[in-house]
């Protein structure tokens, strides 16, 4: 991870979250994504996709978000 930092291997994407910590999710997928806790990586998915153009996931960290893996 910290090497991948170091080398801007990685995106920040930002996601929002509700009043109990976990992340908002637009239709349909607030409806589709019934685990909690999975959804910051729908969530971070989805961000890094209008953002980046792609969404590989490789680390959720808490509260602030997920880390996209742009290679």
């Amino acid at each position: 991870m910290i090497h991948k930092w170091s080398t801007a291997a990685m995106d920040n994407v930002n996601v929002q979250y509700d009043a109990d910590s976990h992340a908002v999710l637009q239709p349909p997928l607030n409806s589709i994504v019934h685990d909690l806790a999975d959804r910051k990586m729908v969530a971070a998915a989805v961000e890094a996709r209008k953002q980046y153009g792609e969404s590989t996931i490789a680390f959720a960290g808490e509260p602030t978000g997920m880390i996209g893996n742009r290679h």
